[in-house]
């Protein structure tokens, strides 16, 4: 008879080999898990307790959970400098129980996201907690103060090494918007000086226009992951008003003296 369809296939082609397909299920984005916020340049610690939902049972004896923190690749490098996520207690024993974890938070510059805490569970599963990291300005490093006459320009020079880097970076220096417009800074952007070198030189301008108030700004220098900033006075020299002194001589001479003793 006529052979059966797909018999010749079958009797010439081979079967290539068969892989499992393993699903994993992402759980819905959570509610923001903690707020760390801290001033650049400083070291704080917050304890991070996390839920997880829809897990209907576990293991017999509970289970490991694993996790990862995941950011924007625009600031990555930021969040992986400054943030540690420690495991404090990953293992479940109850479906309503919690996990713990430690985040050490040491920023070194002004920056401002959002990162993903995620958690994994090895049978499949996957739940990531937003985590907000706020980083403000930080305290000052030093403060420069410069004298200058009026209509004149006056310079303080300094100079400056990355000890966070072991080649030279790139950088930007600039006074912030509200400082005053008689200090300037140079050069505005270069390389910056590694450790175990001379430095990076800049000098920095005062050239006041009128008498008046205390000039101040605030000076920052800032690579792609480390800030250093400075108060900046510009002052005038004293200036005394020179005070005219008249003297009035009271007594009479001895020749007006001689000439009415004659009369």
């Amino acid at each position: 008879g006529a052979p059966r369809p797909g018999a010749a296939c079958a009797a010439t082609c081979r079967r290539g080999p068969t892989f499992p397909i393993r699903g994993i299920v992402n759980a819905p984005l959570q509610l923001r898990a903690v707020r760390i916020a801290a001033k650049a340049k400083t070291s704080t610690r917050h304890e991070i307790v996390l839920k997880l939902s829809s897990i209907a049972s576990l293991a017999p004896g509970g289970e490991d959970f694993d996790f990862e923190v995941v950011a924007d690749g625009a600031v990555s490098k930021l969040v992986n400098s400054a943030l540690e996520v420690r495991p404090v207690d990953t293992r479940l024993t109850a479906v309503d129980g919690e996990l713990k974890f430690d985040a050490i938070f040491e920023p070194l510059r002004p920056f401002s996201t959002s990162v993903h805490l995620v958690v994994k569970r090895a049978t499949g599963g996957r739940w990531p907690f937003e985590v907000q990291l706020d980083v403000d300005e930080p305290d000052p490093d030093d403060s420069i103060e410069i004298e200058a006459n009026l209509h004149t320009t006056a310079k303080v020079q300094f100079k400056l090494v990355n000890s966070n880097a072991m080649d030279y970076t790139p950088f930007n220096a600039f006074f912030s918007t509200d400082s005053a417009h008689t200090l300037t800074v140079s050069p505005a952007h270069g390389l910056l000086a590694p450790v175990g070198t001379e430095g990076t030189n800049f000098d920095v301008s005062f050239r006041p226009v009128k008498y008046g108030m205390l000039q101040r700004g605030r000076l920052i220098i800032q690579t792609e992951d480390m800030m250093w900033s400075y108060e900046v006075h510009g002052t005038h020299p004293s200036f005394t008003v020179p005070v005219s002194q008249s003297k009035v001589d009271t007594h009479m001479s001895k020749k007006y003296l001689r000439d009415k003793a004659r009369h």
